[in-house]
């Protein structure tokens, strides 16, 4: 589905939709899929999804499994916008790309990262007021400022999880790049190299 003007794909309200794509979902100037009512999308490795605002997924939590390309088209607004909350996965191999690459607002956000997520304003925006998790495989790449939230001593806290893996992982820009997460905690058996900043006054790394 590949159109030059309007939404490529619209999931109406009230029912919660649930797309497999595999082919390439893509609109010029509108969004590439809005579910309207929450619902799941699974971009498959060989599949995309453009748009202005690639997937848009309101009134209800949303949940995105990656493993091809979303992305906003000239990364002018969002890759991900769930704006209800819900969990992204961006698998090994799946890349993320926006002004926002991934955007979670108005209820818990749990994002899993393994591939790659650029964003030219920030790679990650988690909502604040919520218990939001980020988790970080080894491999993984972020462009762009990873925003948890929720700032530092606010009543919600944002949670940096590194994963474990069959390599070691890196981590650049610890209270830098990556800000506003309250807690960093390390996966059992997982192995990680901080560079290049560390955890704002406040955080604690377990």
């Amino acid at each position: 589905i590949s159109v030059a003007s309007g939404g490529a794909l619209d999931g109406a309200s009230p029912t919660a939709w649930t797309l497999l794509n595999e082919g390439v979902i893509a609109s010029g100037n509108s969004y590439g899929v809005s579910l309207h009512s929450g619902g799941a999308v699974t971009n498959q490795s060989s599949a995309t999804i453009a748009g202005t605002i690639a997937i848009d997924i309101a009134a209800a939590a949303g949940m995105v499994v990656n493993y091809g390309v979303i992305g906003s088209a000239g990364g002018s607004a969002d890759g991900i916008y769930l704006r209800q909350g819900g969990a992204v996965t961006n698998h090994s191999g799946g890349t993320i790309v926006g002004q926002y690459g991934v955007r979670i607002a108005g209820g818990t956000a749990d994002l899993v990262n393994a591939g790659g997520i650029t964003g030219t304003t920030d790679a990650v925006l988690l909502a604040a007021g919520f218990t939001d998790t980020l988790t970080v495989d080894p491999g993984a790449t972020f462009s762009g400022k990873v925003d948890g939230g929720n700032t530092i001593g606010a009543a919600a806290a944002s949670t940096l999880e590194l994963a474990s893996g069959t390599a070691a992982g890196t981590l650049s820009g610890l209270g830098a790049s990556f800000v506003d997460f309250a807690q960093v905690a390390l996966d059992a058996g997982a192995s990680w190299t901080l560079t290049g900043g560390n955890p704002a006054t406040g955080s604690t790394v377990t």
